[in-house]
């Protein structure tokens, strides 16, 4: 994230889940979950970023490529808005 993205004023995010998403946690190798995160700027602009969890305890998140094991794009499901 730039400087300038970090200034600017957050008027909300949308995550969606990759349902079709089949990674593996980078820190445990447990099976993980991801999604997509859009965060929308109170200038109009959009960024948005996927995200991978571990589906164990051991708490690891971090930078995920929303391809899938198909080869298909990510079939996602809007999971919660946020202000």
């Amino acid at each position: 994230m730039s400087i300038e993205e970090a200034r600017r004023i957050t008027t909300g995010t949308q995550v969606h889940e990759i349902i079709n998403y089949f990674g593996k946690c980078l820190h445990c190798g447990y099976p993980a979950t991801a999604s997509i995160h859009v965060t929308t700027y109170g200038d109009g602009t959009e960024s948005t970023r996927a995200l991978a969890t571990c589906a164990s305890p051991c708490g690891w998140t971090g930078p995920a490529s929303p391809t899938t094991m198909s080869g298909q794009p990510p079939v996602t499901r809007r999971r919660r808005d946020t202000a």
